[in-house]
């Protein structure tokens, strides 16, 4: 599968050089940096990553999701940033991860209450993001939001995209709220991680018309 990407310099919040992000079909070589990034508790938090985050938690997840992968099940992606718009450019660097879960992809996933759209469950994917620590701030996550809403509305039938950050993270709503998700109301949390008193936001991106 090819690379997508954007230059994300239009949502950067501090006056940087260029940069741009691109979103790469997760390996086994980024184990290593996935694993430095997922093991922060401030990421762990708000994130249904394991908490703790296992030692081989990076490298146990990738195993299991590239066959998803492959299959059209799961869609799991390195976040990649540079300053430098190169192919193989030393500057480029794993900045955090996101994906798309398919309908009927095996995964723990929430269950909201029906839409006034019409979409049916099984036109609806789900995505989830994160970015690490060091690099919040900067725009990187709502650039590679938007690269992950681009392949699902042209690279499968999806017909809108659901998101379920926790209430109380912020930052990651806001992500949605730039991308044009509408916020469709709120749940009881449905994973396992967390209790189930907390509440969850529900977001939705639609398919563009046209």
């Amino acid at each position: 599968m090819t690379a997508i990407r954007t230059p994300a310099h239009s949502v950067l919040s501090a006056p940087v050089e260029e940069t741009y992000v691109d979103l790469v079909p997760v390996q086994m070589a980024h184990a290593a940096a996935i694993q430095a990034m997922a093991c922060d508790p401030m990421i762990t938090a708000t994130t249904t990553l394991p908490e703790p985050y296992p030692r081989d938690g990076a490298a146990t997840w990738i195993a299991d999701v590239m066959p998803k992968h492959a299959a059209g099940m799961e869609y799991a992606f390195a976040v990649m940033m540079s300053s430098e718009w190169l192919a193989g450019a030393r500057s480029w660097k794993l900045v955090g991860s996101c994906g798309l879960i398919m309908p009927g992809g095996g995964q723990e996933r929430a269950n909201p209450a029906a839409t006034a759209d019409g979409v049916q469950p099984h036109e609806v994917g789900e995505i989830g993001y994160w970015v690490g620590r060091k690099f919040w701030g900067r725009g990187v996550a709502t650039a590679a939001c938007q690269l992950l809403a681009d392949f699902a509305f042209t690279q499968t039938s999806l017909k809108a995209v659901d998101a379920f950050p926790l209430m109380e993270n912020g930052a990651s709503r806001r992500v949605l709220e730039k991308l044009g998700a509408t916020f469709e109301g709120t749940l009881h949390n449905p994973f396992k991680k967390w209790s189930p008193y907390r509440w969850i936001a529900h977001y939705r991106i639609r398919r563009p018309v046209g």
